[in-house]
């Protein structure tokens, strides 16, 4: 019995129940070779990647891309209208390469347990000190331990930054932040 795919690739076409920006084929073509997982024909093997690669573009699904989905009714994100790179349009019926690359990779780091949609603490109690010389006040805040702990993916997001209007790092609140007040003694 052949594996039967639980894959709808989405191609820029839109095709109902479009689930992935990747193929299992596209991935291991694409992982294998990087040693991100190793070949396999394990139907269960194949079922948890497959998986791994829908959970990995709904991630996608959450970032901050720039322009506008071509229909607000999918789920799926891509493909978008009104998306310029480097000073020129990017189709809108079409997916960026490097968004599949991205699924590729963020299924990787999902098969290696980082759940990348699971709720990240990026900043706890807030920690805090201030100074003061003069008319010159220091203040510095914390996160967390004395500073925050914001997941950088530069494996992740580092293809896909054109078509970002921000990186998920650069969302995070509580990152440590230094303020200058100047102020009459």
């Amino acid at each position: 019995m052949a594996y039967e795919s639980i894959i709808v690739l989405e191609d820029g076409t839109c095709p109902a129940g479009a689930n992935s920006y990747a193929t299992l084929a596209q991935a291991d073509a694409y992982a294998v070779p990087r040693g991100l997982w190793a070949a396999s024909e394990d139907e269960t093997v194949l079922a948890a990647r497959e998986r791994a690669l829908i959970r990995a573009s709904d991630w996608l699904n959450g970032l901050d891309w720039r322009g506008a989905a071509v229909d607000a009714d999918r789920t799926m994100a891509w493909p978008r209208e009104a998306v310029y790179v480097h000073g020129e349009p990017f189709p809108s019926d079409a997916v960026p390469a490097a968004v599949a690359v991205s699924c590729i990779e963020a299924a990787a780091c999902i098969i290696n347990g980082d759940d990348l949609l699971a709720v990240q603490e990026y900043a706890g109690a807030v920690t805090s000190r201030s100074a003061k010389v003069g008319p010159i006040e220091e203040s510095y805040a914390y996160g967390k331990g004395g500073a925050s702990v914001v997941p950088s993916r530069p494996a992740l997001t580092g293809r896909i930054r054109l078509f970002l209007r921000s990186l998920p790092e650069d969302q995070a609140s509580g990152n440590g932040a230094i303020v200058y007040t100047v102020g009459r003694a």
